[in-house]
């Protein structure tokens, strides 16, 4: 299984271009995520890695439990 996030600000990876490029992976789940909806003013195309994206993290620990 994978899991693909987009987000909301990321001029780099839209939704368009992570769908691409995940189109090869049959066992995928696509999130979509805005910057609020994790409690963040901005999340772009790196902000997943900030100390601030608690959120993000949470929810992907949460998928990952589901998938054991």
């Amino acid at each position: 299984p994978v899991l693909a996030w987009s987000f909301g600000d990321d001029s780099w990876g839209t939704p368009r271009a992570v769908d691409a490029m995940m189109s090869a992976y049959p066992a995928l789940e696509r999130r979509h995520l805005e910057p609020g909806e994790a409690g963040m003013p901005s999340i772009g195309h790196f902000g997943a890695f900030r100390p601030n994206a608690g959120e993000i993290w949470r929810r992907t620990i949460a998928w990952l439990d589901e998938q054991a």
